[in-house]
């Protein structure tokens, strides 16, 4: 391996220079070129503003940087709409300050086109930079933060990759970065975090729709032409409206659609029917998500192209949301630590200046996200019900075997607030434990994620290099080869949610104390009952598919998810029973006292006269019988009326507190074994 040596702005002078202007000119088109005397004048108020990559006395590569006053940094980062870049005058580059604080802008970073095949090079510079501002620091200059701007795809990569953070977008394409805070650390500390392998991410969201919801006719009503998942997937244009259907998304859909037809019987497939929702930017952040009460922009590591697609069943208003990130460029960890922690944030494709472009960056360009869950619930009315699930298509393990655990957990690896990382027995077991079922793949599972491993892709699918993800046969054949797993996971997926529909319901009456009639269970039932079909193993023709399903129903534990909804529901029907045993109880109650206070005024007039012998004897008139008698009768009944209530009352309060606590010790027997399962 060749070997490149360092030297810095200290280390020569100003005749150094057209060297550096050179590479600029085999780099760079005309219109960013700068002016040579520009350049030596910046150098000579500062020099301590350069770092280069040397071959022998041959310049490979370099950086140029230097502090900004407080105007300039400004500038740059905040108000600017124009890129300041050769027009930077000395005046505004002022000397280190002792102490601090000193706020860096990167001007330029160049490699010579003959070097950029060597990795080398671009390694040697970064640590000579890092090992440069570090040597700042010793000398009291401490690093506050660190700007620079990018146009071309190499820049915004090395950028992204070096802990900056996208803060903005200029008219002219032009994007500020950023790098402070704990990300600067890490970059001083060159802990960076760069990704072995190369994958596709499929995200599948489980919702769910109120019987009622007008939203959804706009997915079902333009295309009635031809029921089921067969004639849904082939629209070979359209998605039903306005929205033209990328040709890899409809590439995908259609694979999906294959295996459905192949691999399962009509009944499950004719009631299903797959939708395209639209591509967007989908932002990826780091873990530190804002509380967005307070209105902070979360910050932007970059942004994934996603495609949403929604595969719905509308006879039980259940819906699977799939995002598809094809090529992933960023740590896949972290857009899992997203999906699970319910950070997932889409703009439009809508570049600056084109029309309606004000919905997705401001007039300082900054970029406007919006929530996915409340984009689906505002535009289709859809709910989320239950958690989501992850399927990583992968070219093979991280280097780093933690990565491949905070891969199956969906807990973010390059965190920016902890440095530690998971680790347990039952974890690395499920790295090791490979449940593929065929012979092209490895699959490793928890209850939210399974790595797909493409076993000998390259052999599979004659390709030269299977981790090379970006050409379109490549594409091809990792999708056909995906979408033999992915759709099983969608009918589990099925499964989970209507668990997770049934048990909020069950829930939902066991908060009200069973109060609920039986027309409500019947209706559970009823619900039930339509998604019976995702759980029969015979869906699926071929006992291969049928032992994947089981596999994948294992690992996301919908059997005793399953088992824990019977056992909810067995309760509420007892608490119904009983409800309605009390009911007849308290009825039969009521029936008896007014049979006895019937009685009782059928020999109204004998103990009235009864009486008016009795209260004329000590010379009390007659008709003071009459009175008393009704007073008597209406206190006595009040009276008699108020301590059975009293006493139903308490009973019924008794008999709730023992079924609570019944059911209580239930749940946790439940949970307690499903843990100790």
């Amino acid at each position: 391996m060749k070997t490149y040596q360092i030297r810095t702005g200290d280390e020569f002078g100003s005749d150094f220079l057209p060297n550096v202007m050179a590479i600029d000119a085999a780099c760079y088109p005309d219109e960013y070129v700068g002016v040579l005397e520009n350049m030596v004048a910046r150098f000579e108020r500062n020099p301590r503003t350069f770092v280069c990559a040397m071959d022998g006395e041959r310049l490979a590569g370099y950086i140029n940087f230097f502090p900004t006053t407080d105007a300039l940094w400004e500038e740059i980062v905040e108000t600017g709409m124009d890129i300041r870049d050769d027009d930077i005058r000395p005046d505004e580059i002022p000397d280190y300050v002792k102490g601090g604080p000193n706020r860096i802008f990167i001007i330029s970073i160049a490699i010579h086109p003959e070097y950029r095949k060597d990795k080398n090079v671009v390694i040697t510079l970064t640590n000579g930079w890092i090992a440069y501002l570090n040597q700042l620091e010793a000398e009291g200059y401490p690093i506050t933060a660190i700007s620079a701007t990018a146009v071309s795809g190499d820049g915004m990569k090395y950028l992204r990759t070096h802990m900056f953070r996208l803060i903005r977008e200029i008219h002219d394409g032009n994007r500020v970065f950023v790098c402070e805070g704990d990300a600067l650390r890490k970059l001083l500390a060159n802990d960076l975090y760069f990704k072995t392998y190369r994958d596709d991410v499929y995200m599948l969201l489980p919702f769910a729709e109120n019987a009622n919801n007008p939203l959804t006719e706009k997915l079902f009503s333009p295309s009635e032409e031809g029921k089921g998942v067969s004639e849904k997937l082939s629209s070979p244009e359209e998605a039903g409206d306005d929205r033209v259907i990328p040709e890899k998304v409809q590439f995908l859909m259609s694979e999906l659609d294959d295996c459905l037809r192949y691999e399962c019987s009509n009944d499950v497939t004719n009631e299903l029917e797959r939708f395209f929702l639209g591509e967007f930017w989908l932002l990826q952040t780091t873990d530190e998500y804002p509380d967005e009460e307070t209105g902070a922009r979360p910050e932007i590591v970059g942004e994934e192209t996603v495609y949403v697609s929604v595969l719905a069943h509308r006879p039980s208003h259940m819906y699977v949301v799939m995002l598809f990130i094809e090529n992933g460029r960023f740590s896949t960890t972290q857009i899992e630590d997203q999906l699970f922690h319910g950070f997932l944030k889409i703009r439009e494709k809508i570049a600056p200046g084109e029309p309606g472009a004000e919905r997705v960056i401001d007039e300082k360009g900054y970029y406007r996200y919006q929530d996915l869950y409340q984009y689906l619930k505002e535009n289709y009315g859809l709910l989320p019900c239950g958690a989501g699930k992850c399927m990583v298509c992968m070219s093979g393990k991280p280097k780093e075997e933690g990565e491949f655990y905070n891969i199956l957990t969906g807990e973010v690896y390059n965190s920016m607030h902890q440095s530690f990382h998971i680790n347990y027995p039952e974890l690395v077991e499920q790295a090791k434990n490979n449940r593929a079922i065929y012979d092209y793949y490895d699959a490793y599972m928890s209850e939210k994620v399974i790595a797909f491993i493409l076993r000998d892709f390259a052999k599979i699918t004659a390709l030269e290099d299977p981790t090379d993800w970006s050409r379109k046969e490549h594409f091809r054949e990792r999708v056909k080869l995906a979408a033999t797993y992915v759709f099983i996971m969608e009918l589990v997926t099925f499964q989970n949610t209507a668990l997770s529909k049934m048990t909020t319901k069950v829930s939902n009456a066991l908060s009200q104390n069973g109060d609920v009639s039986y027309e409500y269970i019947s209706d559970l039932y009823r619900d039930y009952a339509l998604s019976v079909k995702f759980w029969q193993n015979d869906n699926f023709r071929y006992l291969g598919t049928q032992k994947e399903a089981t596999q994948i129903r294992k690992a996301f534990g919908n059997d005793e998810l399953r088992e824990a909804y019977k056992e909810q529901q067995e309760f509420l029907e007892n608490m119904v029973d009983l409800k309605n045993a009390q009911d007849e109880r308290r009825n039969g109650n009521v029936i008896n006292i007014v049979a006895t206070f019937l009685a009782i005024m059928e020999v109204h007039e004998y103990l009235v006269e009864l009486l008016g012998d009795f209260y004329s004897g000590f010379g009390i008139p007659v008709r003071q019988a009459g009175h008393s008698f009704t007073s008597m009768f209406i206190g006595g009944g009040i009276l008699v009326l108020l301590v059975w209530y009293i006493l139903d009352r308490k009973q019924r309060y008794e008999r709730r507190r023992r079924m609570r606590s019944t059911y209580l010790r239930r749940v946790k027997k439940t949970e307690g074994g499903a843990g100790d399962e």
